[in-house]
Order: C-alpha cells, then structure tokens, then sequence
C-alpha cells in the first residue's frame, strides 16, 4: 500500500517510512486501484482537500515502476 499524507501546513507527500503526521489516504500498489480512487474522488472525500496535479502524476509514476518491474 502506498499512503498519501497532506500535513497540516498543506504539504502532500507520498510515505514510505517513517509515517508522517498528518491526513492519511492509502491506495494498493496497482494502477486500476489508482484510477479508480482518484476518478471517485476518493482521495478528495478522505484528506477534504483536492489533490494537486503533481502529486497524482507522482503516484502514477511510481506505480508505473512497480508495475514494470
């Protein structure tokens, strides 16, 4: 599982380890998981913010690396 933190001071980034402080999302280690999260607005309706463009291009990418492996 991958998780997806915005802290308080609006900072969003992408865990590994250590967990940060923070709202939390997870998502599966699998593009359609991804997809589907985001086309659901899932991330949205858990962290109560939009997520910026920059990070959903992030997490699509690394993905990507897992899944090309």
């Amino acid at each position: 599982m991958l998780r997806l933190t915005v802290s308080r001071d609006q900072h969003f980034s992408i865990d590994h380890s250590p967990p940060l402080q923070g709202r939390s999302a997870y998502v599966c280690r699998n593009l359609t998981c991804l997809s589907e999260a985001l086309k659901g607005k899932k991330f949205q309706r858990t962290l109560k913010r939009a997520i910026p463009d920059a990070i959903v291009e992030s997490l699509n990418a690394q993905l990507k690396g897992i899944t090309s492996l």
